[in-house]
């Protein structure tokens, strides 16, 4: 009998690729551009905080469209959409010298964000993978913490030797290529190569969410949206900010860098074993270690102006918990609670409170160190919206009808 590789992995591999450009290039890196961007362009920590809204904004509006064009055009077109769209993104960032200019851009770093994000491939996992599907979920998802790992220490040297136009253009042409793989590579569903969805041998197949089970009372459904709404900010803003954090508190340049690389190991390793975990765990458990950890990290990272890098390293590692939230933890709650709505629709509403969460908060961390002269209230803040969070979500898991 063959051994060789089953293609669902393949399709792990070309979902990843598109994560890796919409969310570890358009996202996570351009937090490493932030602080050149604010500088050089004499930009207030508002108005730096405000680009970072507009992306995601547009991220946001972006999701209602998601119904339409899926359906329509199949999950490899759409993800392959966004990763041209976030290239074209760092195209106009590469040439921007205004704020305006840089809001035109965040538009379409989050139109791809959406196109090319988690939303798609968690749809795409679920048409591929009966089994092990925390496990595909955390591998695909653990891409987007590639670029931070590897391109700080590329990154830097060419932003301060040829300007970060040039490094930006780079990324681009980077997803471009990224953009044809994932074209090549991703398929609909396995039908379409004639195959069936990822099964172990001798294993049980895990039981497709269908609607039609016991529903969610409202008052529980609302509950959970609103956690996921407050969720937004710190693994939004709280995310995007952290170098911003970091820098603003005395770390040099080369500190910086080596941070936004350790974070990209930290999101690697958090996504796969959180996905791991979950399978063991269970929600509600899960639940628990992440404001656990969060919390304690975040509270970490507002203690970033005693200038200790190992401080700084233990408050990122428990903070991944946290950052990987929109590509884990909601695809979790929405697997966990669909019940009479179906998973593809839950996925959807929690990503679009999560999405408005990160939209309204995302001034926040701006406005409060133009204020305080300090990043650092922002993530004492943050931790405490983290326990809130994560509590109402423990009321919503005891209280959920049991099937």
């Amino acid at each position: 009998m063959s051994k060789r590789p089953n293609y669902a992995w393949f399709i792990c591999m070309g979902g990843g690729l598109s994560l890796c450009c919409v969310m570890g290039i358009g996202v996570n890196i351009f937090s490493l551009f932030q602080p050149y961007i604010i500088e050089q362009n004499n930009l207030t920590n508002a108005q730096g905080s405000l680009i970072t809204t507009v992306r995601t904004l547009f991220s946001l509006l972006s999701i209602f469209t998601l119904g339409y064009l899926i359906p329509k055009l199949g999950l490899r077109t759409v993800l392959t959409a966004g990763v041209v769209i976030a290239a074209i993104s760092n195209v106009i960032f590469a040439v921007s010298d205004s704020f305006a200019l840089y809001c035109v851009g965040a538009v379409f770093a989050g139109i791809g964000f959406t196109l090319g994000g988690t939303i798609p491939l968690a749809l795409l996992i679920g048409n591929w993978f009966k089994d092990r599907r925390g496990l595909a979920l955390g591998l695909t998802t653990a891409c987007s913490g590639l670029p931070t790992i590897f391109l700080p220490p590329i990154l830097i040297p060419v932003i301060e030797r040829w300007g970060i136009g040039v490094a930006l253009m780079g990324e681009a042409v980077f997803s471009f290529v990224c953009a044809v793989i994932v074209f090549f590579v991703v398929r609909n569903q396995p039908a379409d190569l004639g195959l069936t969805p990822y099964q172990r041998d001798n294993a049980v197949a895990t039981p497709e969410k269908q609607s039609g089970g016991i529903a969610l009372p409202t008052p529980l459904l609302l509950a959970s949206l609103f956690a996921a709404f407050l969720i937004g900010g710190p693994g939004g803003p709280g995310f995007s900010h952290i170098t911003v954090l970091y820098s603003t508190a005395g770390f040099d340049a080369s500190s910086v860098s080596f941070i936004m690389s350790y974070i990209g190991i930290v999101l690697l390793v958090t996504k796969v074993l959180y996905g791991q975990l979950v399978d063991l765990l269970g929600g509600f458990r899960a639940n628990m270690l992440s404001v656990t950890m969060g919390t304690t990290g975040f509270l970490l990272c507002a203690t970033a102006n005693n200038g200790s890098l190992a401080v700084a390293m233990l408050a990122i590692s428990l903070s991944g918990v946290v950052f990987c939230v929109t590509s884990v933890t909601i695809a979790l709650w929405s697997s966990d609670l669909s019940g009479s709505i179906s998973y593809a629709r839950l996925l959807r509403w929690f990503s679009i409170s999560y999405m408005v969460g990160s939209l309204v908060m995302g001034p926040l961390p701006g406005m409060i160190a133009d204020y305080a002269g300090s990043y650092v209230p922002a993530y004492i803040l943050f931790a405490a919206i983290i326990v809130v969070a994560f509590s109402i979500m423990q009321v919503v898991y005891m209280k959920k009808p049991k099937t």
